[in-house]
């Protein structure tokens, strides 16, 4: 589902909170998904996975190139490339982590407390 520019970004997050996983690239939605639990897969292009992509088991970033001129540490890194590197990740792996993200089974921590006899 595409809601790009068609709702606010509380209606977003309503909408977030209720998903089983987020396709997106690095954005402020990627870290409210990950922030309300929700797997996600994110797509790389000149900003670094190391540095701002969510972290845990829940999350999975993809990049294609490590070696392209425009990766940068700032989070606003602008590409002279033509998006190479965003072109570069293939669908079929995209698909593949998706499928692999949405077969995982996630289980809470659970504590229980001790029963009282």
């Amino acid at each position: 589902m595409n809601l790009c520019g068609k709702t606010s970004l509380w209606v977003s997050v309503a909408i977030l909170a209720e998903a089983s996983m987020l396709l997106g690239n690095d954005s402020g939605l990627l870290h409210f998904a990950a922030a309300l639990g929700v797997p996600t897969v994110a797509l790389f292009g000149p900003t670094r996975p190391a540095k701002w992509a969510p972290r845990g088991d829940r999350h999975r970033a993809l990049r294609a190139v490590d070696g392209c001129p425009c990766i940068s540490w700032h989070p606003r890194a602008q590409c002279s490339q033509d998006h190479a590197c965003m072109k570069a990740i293939r669908v079929d792996t995209v698909v593949e982590v998706i499928e692999d993200q949405l077969n995982r089974r996630y289980h809470e921590d659970i504590l229980f407390s001790p029963s009282s006899r």
